[in-house]
């Protein structure tokens, strides 16, 4: 049977200030009024973040943030920072048998971190492995780029929190800064290195989606599309059609091109062309070429009479060359690509 829920809002907020509520009750509450929620997270200290949790499952998206804002402090932080964080729950706030053991419990305290309103909690719960995808999601559009970076460094990202950490760069985030005076928060424009680190690793990302992958592609991060080990043969084609185009204008640094990082990633990518793939020999890019464990073997032979010995050395060490040039480099001249073909060969003395 359906909770009743009293017709007035002052009704309904007395009902929710009192301890002895039962919880149904104050779930059947929060479900239709966002002033009961203040009252939770204001009113209520004698609920625990485990109930909390339980509550918040029931909570709209748009009002979670007030539930998290009770959750801050060493607590926290030691619950965020465990491998098992309902077990460290557990031990300080109790729960009955049939409640604990729910593993949408653990969902729901995660989603509740992840809404705190101490940063460094939600950095830990952004790379804890336990935290579920609805919070990933929050987590993506956090304040604080270091929140953010750590949703873009893990395997599992949802690919619409990736889309959405794409667009970081437009954004206006928080930073936080470590000088011999201590730490400072400030706001900027993301043009920081911790947000471009951060979009190249989104980039690189097996799970990004195709859509935000091609519009990376026309920036400074395409390096970063050109190594990922989910993008279209299509676009990587296309890579490197458009970085053959581009002026050879050597750095003042010395330091590699936009251009050379493009070609040596797509030359090194398995999921780049066979046809593709011949293109860039030519195009001077046989280093990469020779290390792609997508190279056909009469390509791999071609290359095996590169001056480089690095490029000899990468054909040596391609599971795709051939026995015939493999004994032919455990010959050469330089001791880095014998050593190579040797250990292909099982030659491991010579």
């Amino acid at each position: 049977m359906a909770e009743q829920v009293p017709a007035f809002g002052w009704q309904r907020r007395r009902l929710a200030s009192k301890r002895s509520t039962p919880m149904s009750t104050l779930i059947a509450l929060v479900q239709v009024d966002r002033d009961v929620v203040d009252v939770l997270a204001v009113r209520r200290p004698d609920l625990s973040w485990l109930q909390l949790a339980l509550i918040l499952k029931h909570v709209p998206p748009q009002w979670r943030s007030r539930l998290g804002s009770t959750v801050f402090g060493k607590t926290a932080f030691r619950l965020a920072s465990a491998a098992d964080p309902l077990s460290a729950a557990l031990e300080t706030m109790p729960l009955p048998p049939d409640v604990a053991q729910d593993t949408a419990t653990e969902r729901s305290l995660m989603l509740l971190l992840a809404h705190s309103r101490w940063h460094p909690v939600r950095r830990l719960v952004a790379g804890h492995p336990r935290t579920p995808s609805e919070a990933l999601m929050a987590l993506a559009q956090d304040e604080y780029a270091v929140v953010r970076d750590g949703v873009a460094r893990r395997e599992d990202a949802p690919p619409a929190a990736l889309a959405r950490l794409a667009r970081s760069h437009k954004d206006t985030l928080m930073f936080e800064d470590s000088s011999y005076m201590g730490r400072s928060h400030r706001k900027a424009a993301a043009s920081e290195l911790i947000v471009d680190s951060m979009i190249y690793a989104v980039a690189r990302h097996a799970s990004t989606p195709h859509a935000t992958l091609e519009a990376l592609s026309t920036t400074h991060w395409a390096s970063g599309v050109a190594a990922n080990p989910g993008a279209p043969a299509w676009m990587l084609t296309e890579l490197a059609r458009r970085a053959i185009s581009m002026p050879e204008t050597p750095r003042e640094d010395g330091g590699s091109t936009l251009r050379d990082q493009i070609l040596d990633a797509v030359a090194r990518n398995p999921r780049t062309p066979v046809g593709t793939l011949r293109t860039l020999v030519v195009s001077g890019e046989g280093v990469g070429v020779a290390a792609n464990p997508s190279t056909p073997p009469d390509l791999l032979v071609a290359l095996a009479s590169d001056e480089r010995w690095w490029a000899r050395e990468a054909v040596a060490a391609n599971p795709n060359t051939p026995t015939e040039t493999l004994t032919r480099l455990a010959q050469d001249h330089d001791f880095e690509v014998r050593s190579a073909a040797n250990l292909r060969l099982g030659n491991y003395w010579s």
